[in-house]
């Protein structure tokens, strides 16, 4: 899709082809962006000190690699032949096109996925082996609201858009902005991903690194084991009612993570080639991850477990908050001297809401802690 993109904006002019029926819809597409990865040095110093730093510098160098990787391909959609490999004004396509158009695809794509789930009689018409990516013309210049009285269903003949309040069906007085919900996305995702923040999102949510130890002999077949049945190696604290509380997914995580082999776990080569390894826990084979919920709950030592897990969780939020707080202080200096702008109040926004929820984090998980 982001290729579609570039080369219905750039590509097909370039190879001296007419404009496709798609010509309106691309030339609607805004072409200034107010994501992070399109902030100034000034507006992404003001992440410093967030979870959301890391992933901003790290999709930056993804999309460089990408990019190197597809230039060549670009430099095709051309009648003349590109004079300098290296010459950045010789390439059809440049870097910051390439950054608008992921920055588009990002921003704008549906899941088709969930609506079939919830819908029994449609499932067959949705291939879940397929990627799961749409771009709807129309329906994706849909803002977001908490209270949206719009909402968009799937049916066999495409996309269908309905008017209607989240609570009671009401009247839409002319000049109401027809919003959708994007569904329920914490503010760092909002950012990332979108550009904006709430103040009133009730949605809160923090990820950090699986911390693997570099002295774990297993490490790598815990890796392999993680990628294979799709476990993420990002884990992730969410809240939605009451306590913060660790993702199934990323409880699942770090249990690999703590257990070790003094615990009866060890990982011999599988005879599927498919599955690297397999897990085997005090002489148990671990065939999904459904049996592994199972087998660990099963420990006579699980409360030893938990209580690992929650420290080493406690730990990381306790570094995330207090690197948070070092880089406040400079960071709202840098605000206040600087000029007026949405971004800076959608920053100011996400880091308020990411620091109250870690200091939430540090009294639930110490409770937690100190129930065991």
């Amino acid at each position: 899709i982001i290729c579609f993109l570039l080369y219905e904006r750039i590509g097909r002019v370039n190879c001296g082809g007419t404009p496709s029926l798609w010509k309106a819809y691309v030339d609607i597409l805004p072409r200034t962006l107010h994501t992070p990865l399109f902030y100034d040095h000034i507006l992404r110093a003001c992440l410093d000190g967030t979870s959301l730093r890391a992933a901003v510098d790290a999709k930056y160098k993804k999309l460089q690699r990408e990019y190197n990787t597809l230039r060549p391909y670009f430099n095709q959609w051309s009648t003349q032949a590109s004079t300098t490999a290296n010459n950045n004004l010789s390439d059809v396509v440049t870097f910051e096109h390439f950054r608008w158009a992921d920055g588009i695809f990002w921003s704008r794509i549906l899941s088709f996925g969930s609506r079939f789930e919830s819908n029994s009689s449609d499932a067959a018409l949705f291939d879940a082996n397929l990627d799961d990516y749409h771009l709807v013309p129309f329906l994706d210049f849909a803002n977001h609201s908490l209270t949206p009285c719009m909402r968009w269903e799937l049916t066999a003949d495409g996309a269908e858009l309905i008017l209607t309040k989240s609570d009671l069906p009401e009247q839409i007085h002319p000049e109401t902005e027809l919003c959708i919900s994007y569904g329920d996305k914490p503010n760092s995702e909002l950012l990332f991903v979108h550009g904006f923040t709430l103040s009133d999102n009730p949605w809160s949510a923090i990820s950090f690194p699986l911390p693997l130890y570099d002295d774990d002999k297993l490490v790598q077949a815990k890796i392999m084991f993680m990628q294979y049945h799709g476990i993420s190696q990002l884990v992730s604290l969410t809240r939605k009612k009451g306590e913060i509380e660790l993702s199934h997914d990323s409880t699942r995580a770090m249990w690999l993570c703590v257990l070790t082999a003094e615990d009866g776990l060890n990982f011999t080569k599988s005879s599927n080639e498919a599955q690297p390894v397999e897990l085997i826990i005090y002489n148990k084979i671990i065939p999904t991850i459904d049996v592994l919920d199972n087998v660990v709950k099963e420990l006579e030592f699980y409360p030893v477990i938990e209580l690992r897990v929650i420290n080493s969780v406690l730990e990381n939020v306790e570094y995330l908050l207090s690197n948070l707080k070092q880089t406040n202080e400079q960071v709202l200096k840098m605000m206040e001297s600087g000029r007026n702008s949405r971004e800076l109040e959608y920053i100011r926004i996400y880091r308020e809401d990411e620091h109250r929820f870690l200091e939430e984090a540090v009294i639930d998980f110490s409770r937690k802690r100190d129930s065991l």
